[in-house]
């Protein structure tokens, strides 16, 4: 197939949906935006997902909003994004990953050259999740836009924010809004 886009949102295909993807995706070679947002496809289609993305060489843009990944589906995307040097965009906001999953993210930034624009609005990571953030953009360069609104932070976490963005990592846009 030439297929380049596909966009399914709000559709519930659930997680018997998202692993009928992530199947597809691990053999598709076209494929490069994928819109899956608001199916509900909880942490285990995540988890599928987060295998295909492993092996996926095509895909550049992934929206997943709003399918209660939670903190364990964070966690296994943030393992794909250790070995994915194609994914450039990831909308992964609304999916209440939380602190923990904001340190998983977190430590796959730290190795991942490929993503360009991270979106986690509204995960209630906090302040600790934005303190790991923070010490990851010191040390990626590839990360150009980044959106954390929403998610809690506090004092301590804009502070570590604020510290990072006196390296010039390569991050040239940035969003905190609405945090506390």
């Amino acid at each position: 197939t030439d297929l380049e886009e596909l966009y399914i949102s709000s559709n519930n295909i659930g997680e018997n949906g998202a692993i009928a993807i992530s199947e597809a995706l691990k053999v598709n070679t076209t494929l490069q935006k994928l819109n899956i947002c608001g199916n509900n496809i909880g942490e285990n289609g995540a988890i599928a997902i987060s295998e295909a993305l492993k092996t996926n060489t095509s895909l550049q843009k992934l929206n997943i909003w709003k399918n209660n990944i939670g903190e364990k589906g964070a966690i296994a995307i943030s393992e794909a994004l250790k070995v994915n040097t194609t994914l450039q965009k990831l909308y992964i906001s609304y999916n209440r990953i939380g602190e923990n999953g904001a340190i998983a993210i977190s430590e796959a930034l730290k190795v991942n050259t490929g993503l360009r624009e991270l979106n986690i609005y509204d995960n209630d990571i906090g302040d600790n999740g934005a303190i790991t953030i923070s010490e990851a953009l010191k040390v990626n360069t590839s990360l150009q836009k980044l959106y954390i609104n929403y998610n809690n932070i506090g004092e301590n976490g804009a502070i570590a924010i604020s510290e990072a963005l006196k390296i010039d990592s390569g991050l040239r846009e940035l969003g905190v809004g609405d945090n506390n």
